[in-house]
């Protein structure tokens, strides 16, 4: 997306340990996000002779596992990971930045159907996790509803 991106990541407990980042504490993958994207900032700015942020300061988690609105809508890990799944894909579709999932240049979309051998990507996982099919993929449908986008969008 053009001022945001969305990254669906599977952890372990080691990704909720506090650190300590000045006078806050924040846990483990999000300081490892916000290192990331500083480190990337630092180096585009260097090379088009800029400063300044690049990001917004603050890198949102959610912990599917933990989410309140998954466990008052009485969801599966599964059905909350396939919605925050399909949602992503479909982002810049919704958007209406492109026509089709696979149009948009910064989507793992063309990797899960099949159409580059990247390696970011575990479909394994997003079997296990997503309901990836990639037989099925291509005819990816948003598979949200209104309550889910409301809680996916909250704090974006």
């Amino acid at each position: 997306m053009p001022d945001h991106f969305h990254l669906l990541v599977y952890t372990d407990e080691r990704s909720c340990i506090l650190k300590k980042q000045g006078g806050l504490e924040i846990e483990s993958l999000t300081n490892g996000i916000r290192k990331l994207l500083s480190g990337y900032a630092r180096i585009y700015n260097k090379r088009y002779r800029r400063s300044g942020s690049l990001f917004r300061q603050k890198t949102k988690a959610k912990n599917a596992s933990e989410s309140d609105w998954v466990i008052k809508q009485k969801l599966s890990l599964e059905d909350y990971c396939s919605n925050c799944f399909s949602y992503i894909h479909e982002n810049p579709v919704v958007a209406g930045l492109v026509k089709g999932a696979a149009d948009w240049p910064y989507s793992s979309y063309v990797d899960y159907t099949g159409g580059r051998n990247g390696t970011l990507c575990n479909k394994a996982l997003a079997s296990k996790y997503c309901g990836y099919d990639e037989r099925n993929f291509i005819n990816l449908k948003r598979r949200t509803d209104e309550s889910f986008l409301d809680e996916f969008n909250a704090d974006e």
